[in-house]
């Protein structure tokens, strides 16, 4: 009676071992909490978020989608903590897509007589020659 009591505890003592790893995501040297902290730390001013954060075990990183104040046309940014350094920084995720440029709709006169509108992306007028 007494040896299964010790056997009961010990597996007891196990599982809560378990428990604990597993409360580190995967192969994760640092919580999602510890890596949150850090990206709040790191990236965040007044203002901003941060997303539930996802681990990528290739890179040994957290990313958090971030809501910066910042921003860069066709670009969404990311925190991303680096588990090995502690350190995080703001990672720009571009679609390498140019936005549209809308040109106001007033014309010109060309030398040759003909008219045109604005074009490109600086919305110039290009005569021809």
């Amino acid at each position: 009676m007494k040896k299964d009591i010790t056997i009961l505890i010990i597996l007891g003592l196990i599982l809560i071992a378990i428990a604990c790893t597993k409360l580190r995501t995967d192969d994760s040297l640092l919580s999602e909490t510890e890596a949150r902290t850090i990206a709040e730390r790191s990236c965040i001013k007044g203002g901003e978020a941060l997303s539930s954060g996802m681990y990528n075990e290739n890179s040994k990183t957290w990313w958090y989608d971030a809501n910066l104040n910042a921003t860069k046309p066709g670009c969404n940014p990311a925190c991303v903590v680096n588990e090995e350094t502690k350190t995080a920084e703001i990672n720009w995720r571009c679609t390498g897509l140019k936005m549209p440029v809308a040109c106001t709709m007033d014309a010109k006169q060309c030398p040759d007589g003909s008219y045109l509108g604005r074009t490109g992306p600086d919305c110039e007028f290009v005569c021809p020659r």
